[in-house]
């Protein structure tokens, strides 16, 4: 009985833990990876543009699904009834679906019963977790030969007395935001080697003490009821927010009012116990807005259910839809893009603090990205129909942008994502027609965005991801066609590898994602599929 109690022990603390310590360092946890909506990640010990070439198809796992899926999601490492877990999660129509990544198996799905019809044109439910303001610091990180301690070093089990010393801690100084590039057609197929890795050493500040243990680099700890559940928000069709426990799938709190019924939901994201959902254009009947409800709140959390129904703050744009979803900056400052002006909204209240116009005679045709510069000021990035990108600051209350790229004939530029690499920024552009594009990367200096690369012609290209030093893309497929996955050198464009016929199905309302050496992404027949490095497993 002494051990057992030990051992509970050991699983209670660990498994709280995780919300200050990530086995595998950072973790995509909404649309775009983080709030800034970079897409990008610095640093993985397994893809490197040496290795890309041996990516291969890890899994594909169907799902049981009525209508599209979203964006996955990724857990990286969480302690559950059956010992260490790494999960893939995927919204859809009511529903949710994970996958242990690490063995390419269903974990948990859960469906939801509502009644009220979802938008014809937004039927994946998004998910959210709790995500940093503040990019974390960049360590190595990859998936390991086998499961170990997530604050102690491999195979020395759990240290209670670093544990229990373990504090939520201030944000860390921004660091460098990311690195890579996109992609074209007919690389070789893949057929990749087992290759290992191990993560930098690091530590984390706790009572001003050094301890041992890598340094945190998955989401920064909630600051209410969520301070180490992190649960997996999504909202089912009737408009009801729901917070699910990563490793049962049952409710951490109780079901809370949120959107209207039929709302198409765009994007969502919990930011220091804020949860913000943006809406589809012209789906539903909350179209272009934005939203928030504080998930602490007593009746949510049901510490006190008889407690009035705290009511959604709520913001409706005036200028046009919106495009894409809001980047946020590491303040908590929402920019929510429209054709004609960047909305800049206040945190919590979702006060409208300012508009920046667009430039006269163009629109915007893209999110904002929000990223540091080599003088580590926060720049924000976007796109318009002319054919440029323009960088401006991020917090000054002016629209004048500083940097503006050279406007480029027939250059449709509609998605935007960017890294550093060598400490040079660079920004990747998506420029679609009908049903071609190409990726165009910049790199931006003090004075200039100077074109970098440009990819062959792709098939309707998805936006594109950057992952340590390889950009990868999806040439996602028609009605006729299935999609097919591209890899790049990020800082030349170089093809280095693509899945060839390995997809079976077009990919619609998903988008790329990455956990530790591998990318995921939903295809419209209801799979979920899985890229990378294979590595021993135990």
């Amino acid at each position: 009985m002494k051990t057992f109690s030990g051992i509970l022990l050991v699983a209670t603390i660990a498994g709280t833990a995780h919300a200050q310590f990530s086995r595998t360092g950072p973790e995509w946890t909404t649309s775009a990876m983080d709030a800034q909506r970079s897409r990008s990640v610095p640093a993985d010990v397994q893809i490197t543009p040496e290795t890309a070439k041996d990516f291969q198809l890890l899994w594909k796992v169907p799902v049981q699904n009525k209508g599209e899926l979203s964006e996955p999601v990724q857990v990286n490492t969480f302690i559950a009834y059956t010992g260490f877990k790494a999960l893939t999660v995927v919204g859809g129509t009511n529903a949710i679906f994970s996958v242990d990544y690490d063995l390419g198996r269903t974990y948990f799905d859960k469906h939801f019963t509502s009644t009220s019809k979802a938008c014809p044109i937004a039927l994946a439910g998004p998910i959210g977790r709790l995500t940093p303001l503040v990019p974390p610091p960049v360590t190595g990180t990859g998936r390991k030969g086998g499961y170990h301690s997530s604050v102690s070093a491999p195979g020395a089990g759990v240290n209670l007395g670093e544990v229990s010393r373990a504090r939520p801690v201030a944000a860390p100084v921004p660091a460098p935001a990311s690195t890579q590039t996109p992609a074209p057609a007919n690389a070789p197929a893949p057929n990749g080697p087992a290759i290992g890795g191990a993560s930098g050493p690091g530590g984390i500040p706790a009572d001003n003490k050094p301890i041992t243990g890598p340094v945190r680099t998955g989401p920064a700890p909630g600051t209410g009821l969520y301070k180490g559940s992190q649960p997996l928000f999504y909202v089912t069709t009737d408009g009801i927010l729901h917070g699910i426990s990563q490793g049962s799938f049952k409710e951490l709190h109780k079901p809370a009012p949120f959107l209207p019924a039929g709302t198409g939901v765009a994007s969502l994201i919990d930011v220091d116990d804020i949860i913000y959902a943006s809406t589809a254009n012209n789906c539903g009947p909350a179209s272009d807005s934005v939203y928030a409800l504080d998930v602490s709140h007593p009746v949510v959390s049901g510490m006190d259910p008889n407690s009035p129904q705290p009511a959604p703050t709520k913001w409706q744009s005036s200028t046009g839809p919106i495009v894409g979803i809001p980047a946020f900056t590491e303040s908590g400052i929402l920019n929510v893009a429209t054709p004609k002006a960047i909305a800049q909204l206040e945190p919590k209240t979702l006060t409208h603090r300012l508009d920046i116009p667009a430039p006269t005679g163009t629109t915007f045709t893209s999110q904002p990205v929000i990223f540091r510069d080599e003088s580590s000021k926060e720049q924000l990035a976007i796109t318009t129909a002319d054919g440029r990108i323009h960088v401006l600051s991020a917090t000054a209350a002016a629209g004048t942008p500083d940097i503006t790229s050279a406007t480029e004939n027939n250059f449709k530029p509609n998605a935007l994502t960017t890294f550093e690499s060598e400490g040079t920024r660079y920004l990747l552009a998506t420029d679609t027609t009908a049903t071609t594009g190409t990726i165009h990367a910049y790199k931006l200096t003090s004075t200039a965005l100077e074109p970098a690369w440009t990819s062959a012609t792709i098939n309707t290209p998805s936006a594109p991801i950057a992952i340590s030093g390889v950009v990868f893309v999806l040439s996602k497929g028609t009605h006729k066609t299935n999609a097919t996955l591209y890899a790049l050198d990020a800082t030349t464009g170089k093809p280095l590898w693509n899945s060839g016929t390995q997809i079976t199905s077009p990919v619609t309302t998903s988008a790329l994602s990455f956990s530790p050496g591998q990318i995921t992404f939903a295809t419209a027949d209801n799979t979920i599929y899985a890229f990378g490095l294979k590595i021993p497993t135990q």
